[in-house]
């Protein structure tokens, strides 16, 4: 039987990992199954936090755990790259807090571990899902607004 649902394991617990936490128990397909930390304190408080049954005290043991299927990264833009990399890496999935990177170079890279690794990579950037976008979009393939 297939797979229905997604484990999802936060990497970081830096305050937009609260509102992705918030908001992600309202997709019945996603499960918060673990939070990564540098600290293991702040894992295990923020995992009480969410009700999240796993807590780590390092990012690399967040990304070993088998049971993860995508990975939710919410560290400073400085370490996007690093860390989309060793998740991608490590068989997981990977969205991205926005900015994705700080460099074009950094999201070449990415992108590279991304198809080797056969891997999903997006930055969380919501807009793209907004009604008025998918219209837009939709207009412009459509030619109804001319040539761009």
């Amino acid at each position: 039987m297939p797979k229905t649902s997604v484990n999802w394991g936060i990497l970081s617990t830096a305050r937009i990992a609260h509102t992705f936490a918030k908001d992600i128990v309202h997709c019945a397909q996603a499960n918060l199954y673990a939070v990564g930390s540098r600290q293991l304190d702040s894992a295990q408080k923020f995992a009480a936090t969410f009700d999240i049954p796993n807590a780590y005290g390092s990012y690399e043991d967040l990304l070993n755990d088998s049971n993860i299927d995508a990975i939710y990264i919410a560290t400073p833009h400085t370490l996007h790259a690093d860390n989309a990399i060793a998740a991608l890496k490590a068989g997981k999935h990977v969205l991205c807090e926005k900015p994705v990177t700080t460099s074009p170079e950094d999201l070449e890279r990415i992108i590279n571990v991304a198809q080797v690794e056969e891997r999903f990579f997006m930055e969380a950037m919501w807009t793209y899902f907004l009604p008025a976008i998918n219209k837009a979009v939709e207009w412009v393939t459509a030619g109804r607004i001319g040539d761009l």
